[in-house]
């Protein structure tokens, strides 16, 4: 009995992010409703993303939003509408590899001081709690100081 097997080895995967968070990406975007014409566009961007990461040493525990920044800053030529479908795809994509790919979030920033530590914790209930996005918190914080307060 003669057994046949591939002569191709796979390689393994670059560092960086692999295809496979990328499916799993595109599947939960196509869950909520995304259409295939904008989730086409999507993993062009992904795959563009992936490659850039993969040239510059980046690993999954790596990427965060200085990362999309450098990738949006690679091409001389600006296109504003290109780079903000990017921006936003990314920023996306982001979101889920911090939520189910165990890619760490951003550093939280000290708090110097005990009004501050109130802001903060203010601004994270916000954010986590209510939901609201970054203008709404911007515009929501000033009114937890008191101006004739120093601080």
């Amino acid at each position: 009995m003669t057994t046949i097997t591939n002569s191709k080895a796979e390689a393994p995967e670059p560092l960086g992010l692999p295809h496979s968070h990328i499916a799993l990406f595109l599947a939960k975007l196509r869950a909520a409703g995304y259409s295939e014409r904008t989730l086409k566009k999507k993993r062009s961007v992904a795959d563009a993303f992936i490659k850039w990461s993969q040239r510059n040493g980046s690993e999954l525990h790596q990427l965060n939003e200085d990362c999309i920044t450098a990738f949006l800053g690679r091409s001389p030529e600006r296109h504003i509408a290109r780079e903000r479908f990017e921006k936003s795809a990314l920023r996306l994509l982001l979101a889920y590899l911090r939520r189910d790919a165990g890619v760490p979030g951003p550093l939280p920033l000290p708090c110097p001081s005990p009004v501050d530590e109130l802001v903060c914790r203010y601004v994270d209930y916000l954010r986590k709690d209510r939901g609201l996005n970054e203008n709404s918190i911007l515009v929501y914080v000033p009114f937890v100081r008191d101006p004739s307060v120093p601080t």
